[in-house]
C-alpha cells in the first residue's frame, strides 16, 4: 500500500519535528533580517521576547496597564462577540438548512450583508452605541458580525450536504422529527460547524485588534501596538503583535481539540 508523503521517524515524531524545523527556520529567518536592515523598527527575536515577558507585568506613565490587562480586554470583547454569535448562528442555521422557504426568505440579507467586513461597520457602531457611551458594545457587535456569517454558511452548507438517503433510511425505521436532528442532522454537520467557528474566530480576533487602533478605545491589544508605535518602542509593537499571533493559535488549536471531543 502507498503511503502518504514520506516518513523520517513515524508520524507523531516526524509531525514535532517538522513543526520544530519550521519554528526554528522561522526564528533564524527573522534574526537573519533583524541584523540585515539593524534599523529600530526591526528588533530581532530576543529584544522581542524579552520585551514581551516583561510587558505583562510592566506599565509605563503613558500606559497604567500592563500587556496582561490589554489582553484580557481583547479576550472579554471576543468572548462575547461569540456568545451572541453562536446564540444566533447556529440556530438560524439549522432552519436555514433544513428548510427550504426559510433559506428562501432569508438568503437575501445573508448575501447581501456578508461580503461586507466587519471591521467597515466600526463607524455604525461607533455612532450607535455610543448614546450610552459604552464603547466595548460596539466592539463586541463587530465582532459578532465577524463571528456570525462563517458559521451560518458552513453550518447551513453542513446540513444541505447530508445525504437524502440517511433521512429515507431513518423515516423508513421509524424515526421521529427529533430522532432526524439528534442522530443525523448535528453529528453530520458538527465538522463543518466547528469549521465555521474556527474561521470565524479567527476573523473576529483579527476583527477586534483592527477595530481598538482606532481613537475611541483605550485598551486593548490593538490599542497597546498602535500606542507602542508611537511612541516609538518597536520592540514592544513586536512583543504585541507575537502575542496576537499566540493567542490565535491557543484559540484554533482549542477548538480543534473540542471538535475532536465532540465526535468521539
Amino acid at each position: 500500500m502507498a503511503k502518504k508523503g514520506w516518513m523520517i521517524f513515524g508520524n507523531r515524531h516526524e509531525g514535532w519535528f517538522l513543526w520544530i524545523a519550521g519554528f526554528l527556520a522561522f526564528i533564524v529567518t527573522w534574526w537573519l533580517l533583524a541584523l540585515w536592515v539593524d534599523r529600530p523598527y526591526r528588533p530581532t527575536p530576543p529584544e522581542v521576547f524579552i520585551a514581551l515577558v516583561e510587558s505583562l507585568y510592566t506599565t509605563t506613565p503613558r500606559d497604567p496597564n500592563t500587556m496582561s490587562d490589554h489582553i484580557w480586554a481583547s479576550l472579554y470583547r471576543v468572548f462575547w462577540g461569540l456568545v451572541f454569535a453562536l446564540a444566533l448562528a447556529i440556530p438560524l442555521g439549522y432552519l436555514v438548512g433544513y428548510s427550504r422557504p426559510v433559506e428562501q426568505f432569508v438568503s437575501p440579507a445573508v448575501e447581501l450583508l456578508r461580503p461586507i467586513p466587519p471591521i467597515a461597520w466600526l463607524p455604525f457602531a461607533i455612532v450607535m452605541f455610543s448614546v450610552a457611551g459604552d464603547f466595548p458594545a460596539a466592539a463586541v457587535f463587530i465582532i459578532f458580525l465577524g463571528i456570525f456569517f462563517p458559521v451560518l454558511t458552513n453550518i447551513v452548507d453542513g446540513v444541505k450536504g447530508i445525504d437524502d438517503l440517511l433521512y429515507d433510511a431513518a423515516l423508513t425505521l421509524g424515526a421521529r422529527q427529533r430522532d432526524l436532528v439528534r442522530k443525523i442532522i448535528l453529528p453530520a454537520s458538527l465538522p463543518s460547524m466547528m469549521t465555521g467557528i474556527r474561521i470565524g474566530v479567527g476573523v473576529g480576533w483579527m476583527t477586534i485588534v483592527a477595530a481598538e487602533m482606532t481613537p475611541v478605545f483605550s485598551e486593548g491589544l490593538g490599542w497597546y501596538i498602535w500606542d507602542r508605535a508611537e511612541v516609538f518602542k518597536y520592540d514592544e509593537m513586536w512583543a504585541g503583535m507575537l502575542m496576537i499571533g499566540i493567542i490565535g493559535i491557543i484559540m484554533i488549536k482549542s477548538l480543534t481539540y473540542a471538535e475532536r471531543w465532540l465526535q468521539r
